[in-house]
């Protein structure tokens, strides 16, 4: 998302998403995802 977005603004897009595409998404950022993790996540992300 692009800066100065709020958590409100989050929410919103994830509902939007979620009517959209008529099934459970999460959104983050690259630099909220945890190291552990990052890599396997990255690779089963789909980019809008």
């Amino acid at each position: 998302m692009e800066e100065g977005r709020s958590l409100l603004n989050h929410a919103a897009l994830i509902l939007d998403l979620e009517r959209l595409l008529k099934r459970s998404v999460d959104v983050a950022s690259e630099r909220g995802l945890r190291r552990p993790v990052r890599k396997e996540v990255l690779k089963d992300a789909i980019a809008l």
